[in-house]
């Protein structure tokens, strides 16, 4: 009953890894294997008091970051880089899955995230940037 499940990119196995590092959770996984179905689909984990997204889109973008849903208010004094910023989000990375074709690949993208998004000791990282609103 699946929509369609992408087999031609790295996208499940991203997900996958996702989900093992940093504790992801998404209603699109197809059963106990490691396929995720739909041309979009969504992991979200919840660092209180906000949800990090992963948004995976069908043109091969991963977007991770946190949704505005109207309910938080930013301190003026909060300096965000508008390259994090998009419509509809209040921070957000984006990264593109296309080019990611082996496991080598996989590893140094997983890193970047790691640093980027999760590590609240970095600087402008998004986990950083939430911890100090």
């Amino acid at each position: 009953w699946y929509d369609w499940v992408a087999l031609d990119t790295f996208r499940n196995e991203i997900a996958t890894t996702l989900i093992s590092k940093f504790n992801f959770t998404t209603n699109n996984k197809c059963g106990n294997a490691n396929f995720y179905w739909g041309g979009k689909f969504e992991l979200s984990v919840l660092k209180n008091p906000f949800t990090i997204k992963a948004e995976f889109d069908d043109i091969g973008n991963l977007r991770i970051g946190i949704k505005d849903d109207g309910n938080f208010n930013i301190p003026d004094t909060l300096t965000i880089s508008p390259n994090d910023i998009a419509n509809g989000w209040l921070i957000r990375k984006k990264y593109s899955y296309l080019n990611i074709s082996n496991i080598n690949d996989l590893n140094i993208l997983i890193n970047q995230i790691q640093n980027e998004v999760f590590n609240e000791n970095i600087k402008g990282s998004v986990l950083n940037t939430i911890l100090n609103i």
